[in-house]
């Protein structure tokens, strides 16, 4: 079966060594990279110059991003006045992500890559969720909730934030005896008005937070939270997070993950919930609209939150991370932050019973809420497979959304997709609407 030319292409700049083809161009049919099981799917390489006669590359097929099934050469499609088109045609029998990497016949790095998802709605999670899950975590609840809140607000070391008619504050909060989570507030500066609250967490990384952040959703009618995902100030300069990036906190997402009790991330989950706590009660929230919100590990945060306060009324998550940690158990490749990975000295079963407990999916079920999530399909930090099969565990209504060129950092604004339709939601979600339909 021969596939219509392909409606989305994707330019890579800069001569590549192998296929010697100059500003290639990569191509997918179907264009939205959703196919079904059995169904071929189109791969296209070419080229906007003129290219040097070479071989043919060859493409690396893996399932789910982990499993190679195969190695097939691209095949000539063109050859006219020397420039030179190259196509693959493929398939997935069964429900899955392929990831293409089209590489030189002499090996290498890749030359450009494609992704396909099939059938996402049908992936599950590759490991059970623990019986005890919600018990372990309503545990951990009734723990923070005998902590007394004890917000500190101050000015912070920043300038004043280049936003007209905005409330700016920087602020900490207790999650435990010695442990804090903190952040930065801002709000229209119109005493005695009441706005909806959004709540941004943040990617991955040791860094100071910008006050743009909160001041720019501010000035749109926002009571905005900006929240650290390390106990740290939020205003140290970078030299700080790089000294703690390189020595204290190198590898942080590695710290206690064969253990559920000294997982790093069990501060930073509790936190991330803390801070809801103090948005509840402040006087400037409207007490209808609390939005939780991030990307990578922000996204994470926002869905583990939302899970854990039912206040939450709606999520916007860009690819997630820690979702189907245990996807190596099913033959998929792991997000970050690599868990089943990071078994130098730990009992490799210990550190897979501990990622079930900090995994996206299994805190899915808790989130009844309306959901916007986005995954890549050619992301290989926090693959695709992983994010439908949490997707598809959410017990309320949700958009999901597959960037067919994006990989993790969004390279190319590939991203844009997301971003678009991450705008309309929380201009809906802004006003009190309900999220927009599909």
């Amino acid at each position: 079966m021969r596939l219509p030319h392909p409606a989305l292409c994707l330019f890579f700049c800069g001569a590549l060594s192998g296929l010697a083809i100059a500003k290639p161009i990569v191509g997918i049919t179907p264009a939205d990279g959703l196919a079904s099981p059995g169904n071929p799917v189109l791969v296209t390489l070419a080229s906007a110059e003129e290219v040097v006669k070479d071989a043919a590359p060859i493409a690396l097929l893996r399932e789910n991003g982990k499993i190679e099934i195969g190695r097939p050469a691209f095949a000539v499609k063109n050859n006219t006045k020397g420039a030179r088109a190259y196509e693959l045609e493929t398939t997935l029998e069964r429900p899955g992500a392929l990831l293409v990497l089209a590489q030189p016949e002499a090996g290498g790095a890749p030359l450009a890559r494609a992704g396909f998802i099939f059938a996402p709605e049908k992936i599950e999670p590759a490991a059970q969720r623990p019986a005890d899950f919600d018990a372990f975590w309503d545990a951990r609840l009734e723990s923070l909730a005998r902590v007394p809140v004890d917000p500190e607000l101050h000015p912070g070391k920043f300038s004043a934030p280049a936003a007209k008619g905005v409330a700016y504050s920087q602020f900490s909060l207790a999650v435990g005896p010695h442990e804090r989570v903190r952040g930065q507030l801002a709000y229209p500066d119109r005493p005695g008005e009441k706005f909806p609250a959004l709540v941004i967490y943040q990617w991955a990384g040791v860094y100071p937070l910008q006050p743009g952040t909160v001041t720019g959703n501010a000035a749109k009618g926002w009571l905005t939270v900006n929240v650290m995902a390390h106990d740290l100030p939020i205003d140290e300069p970078k030299a700080y997070y790089d000294e703690l990036a390189k020595g204290a906190l190198k590898d942080y997402g590695a710290i206690g993950a064969d253990d559920r009790e000294r997982s790093y991330f069990l501060r930073m989950f509790l936190g991330a919930r803390r801070v809801l706590d103090f948005v509840r009660a402040h006087p400037a929230w409207d007490g209808r609209v609390l939005v939780t919100h991030g990307t990578s590990q922000g996204g994470t945060q926002a869905l583990v939150a939302a899970a854990l306060d039912p206040a939450v009324t709606a999520v916007v998550a860009n690819v997630p991370a820690l979702c189907d940690q245990n996807g190596p158990e099913a033959g998929r490749a792991m997000p970050y932050p690599y868990w089943l990975a990071k078994t130098d000295g730990r009992d490799p079963a210990a550190v897979a019973g501990a990622a079930r407990y900090y995994d996206v999916a299994h805190f899915a079920p808790r989130i009844r809420v309306p959901v916007l999530v986005s995954a890549g399909l050619i992301d290989e930090t926090c693959p695709p497979s992983g994010i439908a099969a949490m997707a598809n565990r959410l017990a309320g209504p949700r958009e999901v959304l597959f960037m067919p060129q994006a990989n993790h950092q969004g390279a190319d604004d590939s991203h844009r997709p997301y971003l678009n339709r991450a705008e309309i939601w929380l201009d809906a979600l802004r006003k009190g609407e309900a999220p927009p339909k599909p």
